[in-house]
């Protein structure tokens, strides 16, 4: 992050920092769509907690097209 904002005064592109704001509510609800299998999450690969520098690796590179797991 501390690199995109020293890049940020001589790129196009600015960098403006965010965070979700998580409200019960709205996790309640993805939970029931998520349970009910309206919504389903999309998982591109998974790696072992051992392997967590490779998936870090594939993330950084820009091949992931979903989310990249590691599991333990």
């Amino acid at each position: 992050m501390l690199k995109a904002f020293a890049w940020s005064p001589f790129l196009k592109q600015k960098f403006k920092f965010f965070i979700a704001k998580m409200k019960r509510d709205d996790l309640m609800t993805l939970s029931s769509l998520m349970g009910a299998g309206t919504v389903t999450p999309v998982i591109d690969r998974r790696y072992p907690l051992n392997e967590a520098a490779a998936g870090i690796a594939y993330v950084e590179g820009g091949h992931a097209r979903a989310k990249v797991v590691i599991t333990m």
